[in-house]
């Protein structure tokens, strides 16, 4: 009952990590289309992201925890019972690393649709946190600070 809270809660904190990890990057979603990626090559980025992050995660979490047991295991008293066969087996660092995965991808899922079905209008229209937070007014910002490179560059009398 514990652990099955404990991985709910660990879901949600993921889910809310990737969620803003996506929305982060909502602008270079809509460069990647622009550039012709499809909507399931986004998915398949996203999630592969998801994939990486949550099986080192994992494996960074299984490797302290087998040396515990290997401490544990020598410095405990002999009358706590099954104390001496204490250890990380094979299967529950599989097990482990299956539930880091699947915990992994179900965070990471609806982000990851989220991002890959918005329009490239949309995505690349989205405020920047670098820029503004008010509306469309980044846009005009982004072009202003086009303008103010090509008269820097020398090349606007062209356009004028």
């Amino acid at each position: 009952m514990i652990s099955g809270a404990v991985a709910f809660t660990v879901l949600l904190v993921s889910g809310n990590t990737f969620s803003m990890s996506v929305r982060e990057r909502i602008r270079e979603v809509g460069i990647l289309k622009t550039l012709g990626f499809t909507h399931l090559l986004i998915l398949r980025m996203v999630l592969g992201e998801a994939v990486v992050i949550a099986m080192t995660g994992g494996a960074i979490g299984c490797s302290p925890v087998g040396l515990l047991c290997g401490v544990i295991r020598h410095a405990a008293p002999a009358f706590i019972p099954g104390i001496k066969s204490l250890a990380m087996t094979p299967l529950i660092v599989f097990l482990s690393l299956a539930v880091a995965l699947l915990i992994g991808l179900a965070s990471a899922l609806p982000p990851a649709i989220s991002a890959s079905r918005m329009s490239i209008l949309d995505s690349l229209l989205t405020p920047d946190s670098n820029y503004c937070h008010a509306g469309y007014s980044n846009t005009l910002l982004f072009s202003l600070r086009l303008v103010g490179a090509r008269i820097a560059a020398g090349n606007i009398e062209d356009q004028v």
